[in-house]
């Protein structure tokens, strides 16, 4: 196995990882401590469910960890074949992953001033507020991210095409991907409530790309 090989392998085998460490993040634990028309529900469960709530914490700082040693090993792979898209790919992913690290914070803050204790300190109205606000902030955050972490995907996919080593109808798909995510983190901001999340509907490119590496890799 040649050595680009085993950077594509790796590449690979690190964004299947992502994949359900991302879908536990972004769906599953927010799904079962946060009730958004509900403000005492969710302190509930966040009393109840407080270690799930520490390993969602812990999970965004793996995932976005991860998130840079996978472009780290795309730089690996790409830079021959153009190195100042692949340092834009590589900044564009570090700058999604940076403020997304900062966006956890605010889970820390979430689960300090959700804890028993903080009721001799605030009113359960009081709490109720705060823990709304640092939601919301939260995923005002991961919004801003996500601007980024499409962006990231508009250099890989024009990397791939120019490659010769890929099909490049995973770099369109990856670029397709990336304008979901943009288009995504506008509407969020412009279009409060938009009921459409179109990262749902352009997810298929970074899973043809996972795929890809992981079974066939490279092409010689």
């Amino acid at each position: 196995m040649t050595s680009q090989m085993k950077t594509a392998r790796i590449a690979g085998l690190l964004y299947l990882i992502l994949i359900p460490v991302g879908i536990f993040w972004f769906m599953y634990a927010p799904s079962v401590v946060r009730f958004a028309d509900d403000m005492p529900a969710t302190l509930d469960a966040l009393g109840a469910h407080q270690t799930l709530f520490r390993i969602s914490i812990a999970t965004g700082l793996a995932m976005n960890a991860i998130s840079v040693v996978l472009a780290l090993m795309l730089y690996k792979l790409f830079s021959p074949v153009a190195k100042n898209a692949a340092v834009s790919m590589l900044a564009l992913l570090a700058v999604g992953a940076a403020i997304s690290l900062v966006t956890e914070m605010t889970k820390v803050v979430i689960m300090m001033i959700s804890h028993p204790e903080m009721a001799a300190i605030f009113s359960p109205a009081q709490q109720q507020y705060i823990v709304a606000t640092l939601f919301e902030l939260h995923h005002a955050g991961n919004n801003i991210a996500g601007v980024f972490w499409g962006l990231w995907l508009f250099p890989l996919g024009w990397l791939i095409v120019k490659s010769g080593f890929m099909p490049k109808m995973l770099g369109i798909l990856l670029a397709v991907a990336g304008v979901g995510y943009v288009f995504d983190s506008f509407i969020y901001f412009t279009v409060p409530g938009f009921p459409i999340v179109f990262a749902n509907f352009t997810f298929l490119g970074e899973v043809s790309f996972t795929l890809w590496l992981v079974f066939r890799g490279v092409r010689s």
